[in-house]
């Protein structure tokens, strides 16, 4: 039976499926009678889901440019009434 210090030590690996069939069946065991540990697991996904979301690429500038463009005529449109 796995502990928690087990768990966290390859928490990481088991969300990225790198471990073997057995070391994922035994984690999602503890997990199904440790609630900290599925606490911990799900608030490690978060993280690491939050960080992908922030290290998407950015829009270029030239993108950037044109969305402000569109963005602008939208605004002056409004404005006069169209």
């Amino acid at each position: 039976m796995l502990t928690c210090r087990d768990v966290a030590r390859s928490a990481t690996d088991y969300m990225e499926r790198e471990l073997s069939l057995r070391e994922s069946l035994q984690i999602r065991l503890h997990l199904l009678m440790c609630g900290f540990c599925r606490l911990y697991v799900r608030q490690l996904a978060a993280t690491r889901d939050a960080l992908r979301r922030m290290l998407r690429p950015l829009p270029s500038d030239e993108d950037m440019d044109r969305l402000l463009s569109v963005f602008r005529s939208r605004v002056d449109d409004d404005k006069s009434g169209r």
